[in-house]
């Protein structure tokens, strides 16, 4: 049992294991070139890889040194000036000041294109303008252009009185211009309604005269019927026109005048619904007249025969003065359901467009 188990073994054995372990490790490292695994020094590592490492050249250097002299100078003069200002004797005019103003921001722009320049890592030089600042237009060439641009647009709308007068060249006579064409269409709008207005009268007043004679003649004359040379001339007397073509005139004798109130009567209004309250309204009142008649002892046919004939009379009048007759209910009706029928639908199509 003694001999199977084994000693251990002792520190000296453990210290010359590793020796020989060392030893062939420095052996293999030895093997190996030394660029490969020994650090190399700062200049080389930045050389290496640090290449796009921006550091200060020459000319930053430079740009800095215009910088610290541009504002001294500056400053320096900024304290000249404070001291001149104070100086009652010394005190500059407007020129001085915008000169001196223009100067420094010359200089400013001077500084920061050095900046500029310093930062840009290629030597390209920038490509420069005729004019380093952008021209601002003053306000009189603004409103020149202006006032060139009301003209122009005046000379494409009125031609003709461009033609013919001077135009407009400021805002002022622009405007009085306007003024005047406004007041020239009042006063051309009151005269055509004036005009009117004359003529409708002249027209009612020669109605009237028309309605009197015929009334007055055929009450003094007393007679049944009139003499037949009398319709024979006005039927046969022809219409001499300024044409080639020449024309009978024909002319119905009546007894009945033009009546504002049978215009009134049977004129409808365009609205359909108005139109068809109107008609049934109209209807109603007729329908009423004759059972009034009928009720006070007259027989009930004649009276409806005889309403039916004067209806169909006045009916014929009013439409030979013009007047559109509309006495269909069922007509009306119909126009009534077709447009409610198309507010509908483009109700329904302006909903679904909205939303």
């Amino acid at each position: 049992m003694a001999d199977a188990m084994e000693t251990p073994p002792s520190r000296g054995h453990y210290k010359s294991s590793l020796e020989s372990h060392t030893e062939a490790f420095e052996t293999l490292l030895g093997l190996i070139p030394a660029q490969f695994y020994v650090p190399p020094n700062d200049q080389e590592i930045d050389a290496k890889y640090q290449k796009n490492k921006r550091t200060k050249s020459q000319k930053q250097q430079e740009a800095e040194e215009r910088k610290l002299r541009v504002r001294d100078t500056k400053r320096a003069k900024v304290c000249a000036r404070s001291l001149c200002q104070l100086d009652p004797a010394n005190r500059k005019s407007v020129d001085d000041v915008q000169a001196d103003r223009r100067a420094d921001m010359d200089m400013e722009w001077d500084e920061h294109g050095e900046e500029d320049e310093a930062t840009i890592e290629a030597p390209k030089e920038p490509i420069r303008t005729e004019t380093d600042t952008p021209r601002r237009a003053s306000m009189e060439e603004l409103r020149e252009r202006l006032h060139t641009k009301i003209q122009m647009l005046h000379q494409q709308r009125h031609p003709h009185e461009a033609s013919a007068s001077g135009i407009p060249s400021t805002k002022e006579e622009l405007l009085e211009e306007r003024r005047r064409q406004r007041s020239e269409m009042r006063d051309r709008r009151r005269r055509e309604r004036k005009e009117a207005r004359r003529k409708a009268q002249a027209g009612k007043s020669a109605a009237g005269e028309r309605t009197s004679s015929t009334t007055g003649s055929a009450r003094s004359a007393g007679a049944l019927v009139e003499t037949p040379a009398t319709s024979t001339s006005q039927s046969t007397a022809p219409a001499v026109m300024d044409g080639d073509l020449t024309f009978s005139q024909v002319s119905f004798e009546t007894a009945h005048a033009p009546d504002p109130q049978r215009k009134n009567k049977y004129a409808l209004p365009s609205d359909p619904k108005a139109a068809l309250a109107a008609l049934e309204a109209r209807q109603r009142r007729e329908e009423a007249k004759i059972q009034k008649r009928i009720e006070s002892g007259q027989d009930a046919a004649q009276v409806r025969e005889a309403a039916q004939k004067s209806e169909r009379w006045g009916k014929a009048l009013a439409a030979s003065e013009g007047v559109k007759i509309r006495d269909n209910v069922n007509a009306l009706k119909q126009t009534i359901k077709r447009r409610e029928r198309a507010k509908e639908k483009s109700t329904k199509a302006w909903y679904v467009w909205a939303h």
